[in-house]
């Protein structure tokens, strides 16, 4: 549904297979028409199930993406993962400072998580959340900083 006009625009079904692995599908519609929904779960300490399905304007049927994202123990455990679609790929945020990028071509195969580059942690602020947001055709990614005290946020 349009927010602003209030039109609403029927989607197509997705098939029975996809409606059981979205067990609890997140969404983000870019700024080209395409709606990507998605869902991750953790596998293991060190392992992400992540599955995607996107349909691009113009599109008749969902395109589905189902990997593994993997990522190094040292870095902690990864609960969940956020995801937006932009210039044909998907870019997909594990946690807040993990990533990788897929394309539709990468069905079935395991992607390895890469850390960032900024720490975690910087003078006493902390990243809790990451969000995606596209501006002038750029795809941003934003994280909400919280300032801790004593370990404690504030």
């Amino acid at each position: 549904m349009d927010l602003l006009t209030g039109a609403v625009t029927p989607l197509p079904a997705y098939d029975d297979d996809t409606r059981r692995q979205l067990e609890n599908p997140r969404g983000i519609i870019s700024s080209d028409g395409t709606v990507l929904l998605y869902d991750s779960k953790r596998q293991s300490a060190h392992r992400l199930a992540f599955m995607a399905t996107f349909l691009r304007r113009g599109d008749a049927a969902w395109t589905r993406v189902k990997t593994t994202l993997d990522y190094s123990p040292d870095t902690g455990i990864c609960f969940s993962a956020t995801a937006a679609y932009h210039e044909g790929k998907i870019l997909v945020c594990a946690d807040v400072n993990y990533w990788c990028i897929l394309t539709p071509d990468d069905h079935s195969v395991t992607h390895r998580l890469e850390p960032l580059t900024m720490s975690k942690y910087y003078r006493g602020w902390c990243q809790r959340n990451s969000y995606f947001l596209e501006f002038q055709g750029q795809l941003l990614w934003v994280s909400v900083m919280v300032k801790y005290r004593y370990d404690e946020p504030t």
